[in-house]
């Protein structure tokens, strides 16, 4: 008998098997890759050689790549640390406990749901500095204060939802803003309101109206990242919206080196216009920091203003281009290193956002995502279902009904094309 055949199969067949194996495990794979480099990257990790090379190749400034290389070491506590700094930015001893920047990597997928019960922490306080927040918090405008009101009433909408007291019609197409032209004259810093005809108009009860064709950029990290297909399909499938999402897991604005957002959202805007811009970040930001050699403290008054010009310099780019901002908040976090500075972040992210009040809007997403309103919860009692998870394993990311509770709390904001009724 001629056993040349039989080979053959057997060794098509072993081939045929390896290959099914590799794609039905190819999930599973790139889950336990991202986790092995969440774990492994426990530091900001370097900039690419090709985002040096390509930036930097044909720049007059030479020594431009070797001066990034540096901040990054420096940052890992592996460069000489720096002198001649104000005592209020630098960490008093390089034996004390310094926060380096641990990068919260892409999202898991997989999630262990065996816990049933709920869990609540107490409520974050600010770390380091408590009257960081009372120095760059401005007090807010008689509109201001209508505002804040108004996207409170907004809110509550959504959690009177979640808990089943109240109706989907009472959540879709409500929004928290009023009418920009109500703003107050006092507050000198907040642009005027965009003329161009544009800027998308608000409905009588504040939503952002949205028409098909209008575009939609998302920008932010791994946060981002997992909100982001939410949001696309439902923009695209059902409301023709079109959506570009340039979420990027491991950004934020405390490494401009690693990332530059600010950078990143001007040549966005140089490409194309968009109609509506949706911000969600944070997770990689609550550490400190370094800018040209010197070692900045978080929450420090410098880390303040550094951090809070970069926010600025985002919303002035929306509002030059005429496009309103949904900027939401980071939201309580069950890591002990970062869940008490999360305050921090909000109240820099709030109180810029405040002065340009004509095109955009700061969401609180504490409120839908806990149990008290405030502080980290992982699993939450919804009607008819009873408890879920909303967060994963590592206290930051989100489980697929954290993203959709997140996802009506963003469309809640405008008011979104009515199908048309077949005649």
């Amino acid at each position: 008998m001629d056993m040349k055949p039989l080979r053959y199969s057997s060794l098509f067949a072993l081939t045929l098997a390896g290959v099914l194996l590799v794609a039905l495990k190819s999930n599973a794979l790139i889950q336990y890759w991202q986790q092995s480099r969440h774990i492994l990257l426990d530091v900001a990790p370097p900039p690419s050689v090709g985002d040096l090379v390509t930036e930097h190749l044909f720049s007059a400034d030479l020594t431009a790549p070797f001066t990034e290389a540096e901040q990054w070491l420096l940052a890992l506590g592996q460069a000489p640390w720096p002198s001649n700094l104000d005592p209020d930015e630098l960490v008093a001893s390089k034996d004390d406990d310094v926060a380096v920047a641990p990068i919260i990597d892409a999202e898991p997928t997989q999630v262990n749901i065996a816990a049933a019960s709920t869990e609540t922490k107490q409520p974050a306080v600010i770390a380091d500095e408590p009257s960081t927040t009372e120095k760059i918090v401005e007090t807010p405008s008689k509109s201001q204060n209508v505002d804040a009101d108004k996207a409170s009433d907004a809110t509550a909408r959504l959690i009177a939802q979640t808990n089943g007291s109240a109706t989907a019609a009472d959540v879709a197409g409500t929004s928290p803003v009023a009418n920009p032209s109500n703003a107050s004259d006092g507050v000198a810093a907040t642009p005027e309101a965009p003329t161009n005809a544009t800027l998308n108009s608000l409905d009588a009860m504040g939503n952002i109206e949205l028409e098909p064709q209008d575009r939609v950029l998302l920008i932010g990290d791994s946060l981002m990242q997992g909100l982001a297909p939410h949001l696309v399909a439902r923009f695209k499938k059902k409301d023709q919206i079109q959506t570009v999402d340039m979420s990027r897991h491991s950004t934020g604005l405390t490494y401009p080196a690693f990332y530059n957002w600010p950078n990143a959202v001007e040549k966005a805007f140089s490409e194309q216009s968009y109609d509506v811009m949706i911000v969600f970040m944070g997770a990689n930001d609550p550490w400190d920091m370094t800018v040209k050699g010197k070692y900045i403290r978080f929450a420090s008054t410098r880390w303040n203003e550094i951090y809070t010009e970069r926010v600025r310099t985002i919303l002035q780019i929306a509002s030059d281009h005429n496009t309103r901002v949904i900027w939401l908040g980071t939201p309580p976090m069950g890591r002990d290193d970062i869940k008490g500075k999360i305050p921090q972040l909000n109240a820099l992210y709030k109180a810029e956002i405040d002065k340009f009040s004509a095109t955009a809007r700061f969401i609180d997403t504490a409120p839908v995502l806990t149990t008290d309103g405030v502080s980290y919860s992982r699993f939450i009692e919804l009607p008819e279902r009873g408890s879920v998870m909303l967060r994963t394993d590592d206290g930051i990311h989100f489980t697929t009904q954290g993203h959709r509770l997140l996802s009506k709390l963003t469309l809640a904001q405008f008011r979104l094309p009515q199908p048309k009724k077949s005649p």
